[in-house]
């Protein structure tokens, strides 16, 4: 996941923009760790999205509760444990929460000193930071529900593990983004696309023997890469796709689509380390160019008729073939798949109905209950902090009755902690823990009463 927000915060500022990227990690690490407390189906409500992290970026105290509650159980659970006996999860949890308690711009905690210049400083660094990461993942948001669709949390969701699906469970992983998916599509799509070039590094060359990979895709226009600056291109995987036993099958308009998204060197380069090129009719002036390189009659691909293809390649023995008819039987002998297959692809993806919950859901997706109750505490965790800070200059409170009020929000937060632990119990014993009654904090209990 977080590679993901990594991969869509993408920009020539790269280095600056990706703080934003680190963040929107941050908050799914925050989600993950929760999810993993124990395997109930309270904690499963945490499990991360593009789709919770998009809702925290635009609900801080909902976010501001959520890490305190991760603070609370991780400390409840570290004196479970002891010191010397907790196990690596833990240590990880409590080194991450350092981490952020050590960054008076993480998103995750709202600032806890400074004067009215400060807290202006703040918003501001939030604002470059965050706003886009927030805007990208805004475009999934609004277009034809994409994010509904890579956030499913449903009990029987795949997780979209690449090393688990394909080198593990052998299956075949089929993307299909509709026209009107538009930028948002690509971009998601790129993301994706990084993700399974990831895991051809990581198992490629452990892979079972005699078996190999392979990526195919169509319009490759719309998702090819080839900037330097970006870790994982498609120029650096190409090169390397033969020693890890991955073969790649692109299909374009033509050439000048390709280099209308990179430089034409690099983009060279890439088709370059394509063995077999098939190209049929075009007229494309660009294509054309590129073809003649390795074939004198380059111009004639204007004229091939419907079936003939100009093919280049090599054969066992090492040795160029390069024909002209190629394909002709071959492709007389397809026609009637070919004709299925034009009839699937013409007719509309079909969705799954949306599912129906047994409990009323939140922005964020989770029962309203629990929500509700991490908002709660993430407006106390954010009146706290406020009433410390500007109490004494602003509220003219007395430094007795500013620490008063800081332990009454403490007190109304750790109940809460508690409500929501209450419903992990509930959830464990196979209860309905959404029902949980739930009530804001008493008005003279409140902090800002």
């Amino acid at each position: 996941m977080a590679s993901i927000l990594r991969h869509i915060c993408q920009d020539h500022n790269i280095h600056f923009f990706e703080t934003g990227a680190s963040k929107a990690g941050d908050v799914t690490e925050t989600f993950y760790n929760l999810s993993q407390v124990d395997q109930s189906h309270f904690s499963r409500q945490f499990r991360p999205s593009l789709g919770r992290v998009y809702e925290a970026f635009n609900n801080e105290h909902l976010t501001y509760g959520i890490f305190r509650f991760h603070q609370a159980e991780f400390e409840r659970l570290k004196k479970q444990y002891g010191e010397n006996q907790m196990p690596d999860f833990l240590v990880q949890a409590e080194r991450f929460c350092s981490r952020v308690e050590g960054d008076k711009f993480n998103i995750l905690m709202p600032g806890t000193e400074g004067d009215g210049s400060h807290r202006d400083t703040r918003q501001e660094q939030m604002t470059y930071r965050n706003d886009r990461i927030c805007n990208k993942l805004h475009q999934l948001k609004i277009t034809r529900g994409l994010m509904d669709h890579f956030s499913c949390l449903d009990e029987d969701a795949v997780p979209l593990d690449f090393g688990e699906l394909v080198y593990r469970r052998h299956k075949i992983v089929l993307l299909r983004f509709d026209v009107d998916s538009g930028p948002a599509g690509e971009m998601l799509c790129k993301a994706i696309k990084e993700q399974y070039y990831k895991a051809i590094m990581k198992h490629g060359k452990n892979r079972e023997p005699g078996r190999f990979t392979f990526l195919v895709v169509d319009e490759f226009q719309y998702v090819v890469d080839v900037n330097r600056d970006h870790r994982l291109n498609d120029m650096q995987l190409f090169c390397v796709s033969r020693e890890l036993g991955n073969i790649n099958l692109i299909a374009t308009q033509n050439v000048a689509s390709l280099y209308a998204m990179g430089p034409e060197s690099a983009i060279s380069s890439l088709l370059g380390n394509c063995t077999t090129k098939i190209m049929l009719q075009n007229s494309d002036p660009d294509t054309m160019d590129w073809a003649e390189r390795f074939r004198e009659d380059a111009r004639d691909m204007k004229n091939l008729e419907r079936g003939q293809c100009f093919l280049e390649t090599v054969d066992d023995n090492d040795r160029v073939v390069s024909e002209k008819d190629g394909f002709n039987n071959a492709y007389a002998s397809v026609q009637g798949i070919l004709q299925a297959a034009r009839e699937l692809a013409a007719k509309p993806a079909s969705r799954p109905a949306p599912r129906e919950y047994p409990y009323g859901r939140g922005s964020s997706g989770m029962p309203q209950a629990m929500e509700r109750c991490l908002v709660e505490i993430g407006k106390l965790t954010e009146e706290a902090a406020s009433s410390s800070r500007y109490g004494y200059r602003v509220g003219g409170y007395s430094e007795l009755q500013v620490e008063r009020k800081a332990a009454k929000a403490n007190r109304r937060i750790e109940a809460l902690c508690d409500r929501l632990r209450r419903m992990r119990e509930l959830s464990a014993r196979g209860k309905p823990f959404w029902e949980e009654s739930w009530e804001a904090a008493d008005e003279d209990d409140a902090l800002s009463s």
